[in-house]
């Protein structure tokens, strides 16, 4: 079965970077059971750390639809 999309928020600017895509990305790892327990990773944000910084990699830009919240 193949991930579902993890959805991050782009960090850059596209005035500044027209022709890339920063992102802002939490590594996740942590343990169970009061620190006890097995270590858990997050699955994209590990494998993100993992390349290097000139990695090229396959995404997909999804458009942010804003909504306004009546005051």
């Amino acid at each position: 079965m193949p991930l579902q999309p993890r959805f991050y928020s782009i960090s850059s600017s596209q005035i500044k970077y027209k022709n890339e895509i920063h992102l802002t990305v939490a590594v996740v790892k942590y343990q169970t059971e009061d620190g006890e327990g097995p270590e858990h990773y997050g699955v994209c944000s590990n494998y993100l750390e993992s390349l290097d910084t000139d990695s090229n990699i396959y995404l997909f830009v999804r458009r942010f639809v804003r909504i306004f919240m009546k005051s």
